[in-house]
């Protein structure tokens, strides 16, 4: 049977979708309805696109939108599974089972308009635009009252931030690198799918 063009182009730009929804929920159950939800408004929507050269960026929107409202009904019912919880925030004492969450310690020592504006940009996802039209305030100003408050909050935390990425491992790569000669090969040439990978 003849794919039709949507199943063509969701097929095509699946492995991005899944990548994105999966990287923000990680419980897989969870992502897993997220992304049904977010083929099932494509398919309904589809007609409404007007340049199928934007699938995927509509797609991930799509994705994006769902995945906000996903954390938003989490925020007002917050029950969380203890087996869902990431390795190191529940700690089990004598009396009972606890939580030692530094972040949200260093969150409640912020102001409100500081949480508030971190809320939106790390826990809620929402864009520097989106966030300016929601509070009502010119984009620069959230871009300046975000750079002020990240800085805030790396002073208030009480861990030492950890070496930048790549950092060891750059350090012992060779002072030179060694000459090189590339040869022709006789083989067939092939195609290679390349995707960059979330994160």
């Amino acid at each position: 049977m003849e794919l039709s063009e949507f199943e063509r182009l969701l097929s095509e730009h699946r492995n991005a979708l899944e990548r994105f929804v999966r990287f923000k929920i990680a419980a897989k159950m969870d992502a897993d309805d997220v992304l049904q939800e977010v083929c099932l408004t494509a398919y309904q929507k589809f007609g409404q696109l007007r340049d199928e050269m934007q699938f995927k960026a509509w797609l991930i929107s799509i994705a994006r939108s769902k995945c906000n409202d996903y954390f938003r009904s989490r925020a007002r019912s917050p029950e969380v599974s203890f087996d869902d919880l990431p390795l190191g925030m529940a700690l089990c004492g004598r009396m009972a089972a606890g939580w030692s969450n530094p972040v949200r310690d260093t969150l409640a020592s912020l102001e409100e308009k500081d949480r508030q504006i971190l809320h939106l940009y790390f826990f809620q996802s929402y864009q520097q635009v989106e966030i300016a039209k929601k509070l009502g305030v010119p984009l620069g100003t959230v871009k300046s009252r975000l750079y002020h408050v990240k800085q805030r909050f790396r002073l208030l935390y009480p861990y030492p931030p950890r070496e930048a990425k790549g950092e060891s491992i750059m350090s012992k790569l060779p002072e030179f690198m060694l000459d090189y000669t590339i040869i022709k090969s006789e083989e067939e040439p092939f195609p290679v799918k390349w995707e960059e990978l979330m994160g």
